[in-house]
């Protein structure tokens, strides 16, 4: 009976073990895909590590000071900095000048795994730009809005098209966009005068931001095509305040929304980057945006810069794109896209930064408006004052026209020159080392 009651207990130890050790094996057939998505994590991990500490010597072997990146969440559109962006970047030279007195100015920061070095030195700038012409990676985060323009176009798809480009502006010459101006100027200062007319002794507050992108606008669309945006939406029958009111909101988030977007963790993957509500929200901008560049497509001059690139090659290579029911080359668009931006955009910040100077310097304000009150340059410029014209000259010489050379207009050339460098439209140019 003893021998009975041991030889069950040992039959049952035995049948429980057997069910642990089933229970085990499930359990690690069940942990097995997590085990190994933790295995590849950690490897992923170690050889991101790897790649940073590469980067790091990098840096270090090119006697480059090094400031920590630290990347935005990004959620919502920043629509100012705490501080201005060159003021940023002079801080970030003053913490890793060396102490040799070289007086290189450059830093580097290890974005992801990629080591980047920001150069504020004119010749070593122009040493870099001539040994390079990659764009990549950092301008990825403008490819969904200029697409395969010439502002991030790469190699010989960049020579061509920029080729295509100068070759349109140059056939055009800048007589018309030197005339489209002083109209465009000439109306956005009459509209000004009438509103004038309505106020009372208690005067009148004026945005000239939002003035001035109209104009900037105005006379890029113009030149680009040939024809007035007044004439294009009448052409279409749409309205030509609300067509210029949705671009330039569009437009304004954008310039906010991109360069945020090249500094956030964001520049690593589209698809995340599309399921956030500011992805989202630079897709519907860029839709809008992209109506006034079919607009301009549809009905420019066969004789103005985007009618000349209508029937060029290097535009017309990629596919066709839809949009509001007409079909374009992909590339053609992307490039009426990137210029109607760039015009207007630089245009605009450049005349109010220069504006808002000129208001701390009265004395300069002043030179400034005596000077365009010479005759040659009124007449260079082509403005309408009534100024006697300059007398010819004996010998008969053609006189270079002052939009082409700052020789007739010294003072007014200063003053742009200034304004740009205090305030430059494009102060950063990214290539791959």
């Amino acid at each position: 009976s003893l021998a009975r009651s041991r030889g069950i207990g040992v039959m049952s130890l035995a049948l429980r073990l057997r069910d642990y050790a089933s229970v085990a094996v499930d359990v690690v057939h069940a942990l097995a895909p997590v085990s190994l998505a933790l295995a590849l994590l950690v490897v992923a991990l170690v050889s991101a590590l790897a790649r940073v500490c590469h980067a790091r010597a990098t840096l270090a072997r090119a006697g480059v000071g090094a400031v920590p990146w630290r990347p935005k969440m990004l959620w919502t559109v920043y629509q100012k900095s705490a501080r201005s962006l060159l003021a940023r970047v002079e801080g970030r030279f003053a913490k890793t000048t060396r102490g040799d007195g070289d007086g290189r100015r450059a830093f580097g920061a290890v974005v992801g795994t990629c080591p980047f070095v920001h150069i504020g030195e004119a010749k070593l700038a122009r040493d870099v730009l001539r040994g390079t012409t990659t764009k990549a990676p950092l301008y990825h985060a403008f490819e969904a809005f200029s697409g395969t323009g010439i502002f991030t176009a790469e190699g010989g798809d960049w020579e061509r098209k920029r080729a295509e480009v100068l070759r349109a502006l140059a056939v055009v010459g800048l007589a018309s966009l030197r005339d489209r101006a002083v109209d465009e100027s000439k109306r956005i200062v009459d509209e000004l005068k009438s509103a004038l007319k309505l106020v009372t002794n208690d005067g009148m507050e004026v945005l000239m931001l939002p003035a001035l992108q109209r104009l900037a606008l105005r006379v890029t669309f113009g030149y680009l095509t040939g024809k007035s945006l007044d004439e294009a939406c009448d052409e279409i029958g749409q309205d030509r305040i609300a067509c210029e009111a949705e671009y330039l909101a569009a437009a304004t988030t954008l310039r906010h929304l991109i360069p945020a977007r090249a500094r956030s963790i964001w520049i690593f993957s589209d698809l995340l980057y599309g399921l956030t509500p500011v992805g989202r929200l630079e897709a519907r901008n860029i839709r809008a945006t992209r109506l006034l560049s079919s607009l301009a497509l549809r009905v420019a001059k066969d004789d103005s810069p985007l009618g000349i690139l209508r029937r060029g090659e290097a535009h017309l290579r990629e596919r066709s794109v839809d949009v509001d029911g007409d079909k374009f080359p992909k590339g053609l668009l992307d490039e009426a896209t990137t210029l109607l931006f760039a015009g207007h955009d630089t245009q605009s910040a450049t005349l109010s930064w220069g504006l808002l100077r000129l208001i701390d310097h009265v004395n300069i304000q002043n030179d400034l408006r005596a000077s365009l009150k010479d005759g040659l340059v009124v007449e260079a410029l082509g403005l309408r004052a009534n100024i006697k014209p300059p007398k010819k000259k004996s010998s008969g010489a053609a006189t270079t026209p002052a939009w082409a050379t700052s020789a007739f207009a010294p003072m007014l050339e200063s003053v742009i020159r200034e304004t740009l460098r205090l305030h430059p439209v494009a102060p950063l140019v990214v290539r791959m080392l």
